[in-house]
Parts: C-alpha cells; structure tokens; sequence
C-alpha cells in the first residue's frame, strides 16, 4: 500500500522487507524466463509425437481401406490429408447418430469412443490412444 504526502510515495512496509521482495520477486521472475525455453521443447515434443502418431494412423488407413471410404475420427485434418480419404469429423457428437454411413472409425485419446462397442470391433491399434475400428456387418 503506498500513500502520497508531499509528492513523494511513500510504503506501509519498511525499505529493506521491500527491498527483499522486489529481490525474492525479481528471482522469480527469472526462474520463470529461465524455464521457457525447456517447457517450448517439452511442448514441441509433445506436438510432435501426436503428429507421428495422427501421420501413422493415416498411412495404416490409406493401406487398409479402399480410396472410397469414407473414416469417421475425432482427428479429421492429419486423417484426411495423409490418408487421402474423405473424413466425417465427430469431435464432440454423439457417434452413433452422426456416422451411419462410415464404415471406418479413427479414434485419438485415452479412452474409447462412446457407443461404439456394438457396433464397432478394433480393426488395429497403433497404440492404447490411437486406435482404427471397422464397423461390425450385421
């Protein structure tokens, strides 16, 4: 808190526990300068491995799938341009009610995709977050 007297400001706290906290906040301020370039590169590998992943995804459905299927996923960039198939993009809609022409689902995260288990069986899995199921024929 600082008041005005005389035009000098002047402080409740008393000159060295300010002189400490502007050094502690100067210190923290660096540490957090000093960490941006690690948490840039942690982010850029992060990115990274999600590409290689969508990228391989893409390539196994190209080699799986005729040119004229279309593939439902939640990742309809990578898929579509690398695959070189038409993409249903179902990122946040109810699965069921939005594919029922795709025969094909590519799905990216740690968990499985809602409402699939009946009518979807695992075609291949690149790994537990990258998986590409094939629409069960009734």
């Amino acid at each position: 808190m600082q008041f005005i007297r005389d035009d000098v400001f002047t402080s409740a706290l008393s000159e060295p526990t300010t002189k400490v906290l502007r050094g502690a906040f100067l210190i923290l301020l660096a540490w957090n300068l000093a960490m941006i370039p690690r948490a840039a590169h942690n982010f850029a590998e992060a990115v990274c491995d999600e590409s290689a992943t969508k990228i391989k995804m893409a390539q196994v459905i190209a080699s799986k799938t005729q040119p004229s299927d279309v593939i439902a996923t939640n990742a309809p960039g990578a898929i579509g341009y690398f695959s070189e198939r038409r993409v249903l993009d179902v990122s946040g809609l109810m699965l069921e009610e939005k594919m029922p022409s795709a025969p094909y689902l590519a799905w990216f995260g740690p968990t499985r995709p809602p409402s699939v288990t009946p009518s979807f069986e695992q075609a291949f899995a690149i790994d537990s977050t990258a998986v590409l199921y094939r629409r069960v024929p009734h």
